[in-house]
């Protein structure tokens, strides 16, 4: 065998170098070319989660809009609610107000009323005394005059010449005295009239 000259050495150091960096550059391309397709992978996994993200965050968005628009629709309801209420209050304010001085009006014109129903009353009560007192009385007077017409019907021709006679007159004096005595008690009788 025959010994490799000092070149050929050189050579074959210079090959086995050489094949030794292409062995390696051929490993980490394999290395770049795995890891490369992991990345791609992974860069694709994470687009995917971006995306699926990306909708997420739209349709959260749209939610999110969509509850902004409710609020804002229960918001301007409760608005208008609580609006109502007020108003509603200041009707049932005003009614309560217009009852009690319907109330108060009301007390006033019973007590009025009943004022004047206990004077009507009074009056009631004094008329019914002052018609017993002209029943009373025009029941005498009924008697007086029944008395005098019973005097009038017995009186006789020779009572009324008496009555007539000039001379004594004792008769005219008594028939004056008799009138005079009828007219007292109807005076007596007398009612009165309403002052």
């Amino acid at each position: 065998m025959a010994l490799a000259t000092p070149t050929a050495f050189a050579r074959d150091k210079k090959d086995n170098k050489e094949r030794e960096a292409a062995r390696r550059v051929q490993i980490m391309q394999q290395q770049f070319s795995v890891e490369k397709s992991a990345l791609e992978k992974d860069k694709a996994d994470l687009t995917e989660k971006a995306d699926e993200l990306s909708r997420q965050a739209e349709s959260a968005k749209q939610s999110v809009a969509q509850l902004e628009r409710k609020r804002s629709s229960l918001t301007k309801e409760l608005a208008s609610a609580q609006d109502e209420v007020a108003a509603l209050q200041e009707k049932l304010h005003k009614s309560e107000t217009a009852h009690a001085e319907l109330l108060a009006l009301h007390k006033q014109e019973t007590e009025k009323n009943q004022k004047q129903i206990g004077l009507l009353q009074a009056a009631i009560a004094q008329r019914g005394q002052a018609l017993g007192g002209c029943e009373q009385k025009n029941a005498q007077l009924y008697q007086l005059n029944r008395e005098i017409l019973a005097q009038y019907r017995d009186k006789g021709f020779l009572d009324a010449l008496a009555q007539i006679d000039p001379l004594t007159g004792i008769k005219s004096v008594q028939v004056k005295n008799t009138l005079e005595e009828y007219r007292d008690k109807l005076d007596t009788q007398r009612v009165e009239g309403a002052k």
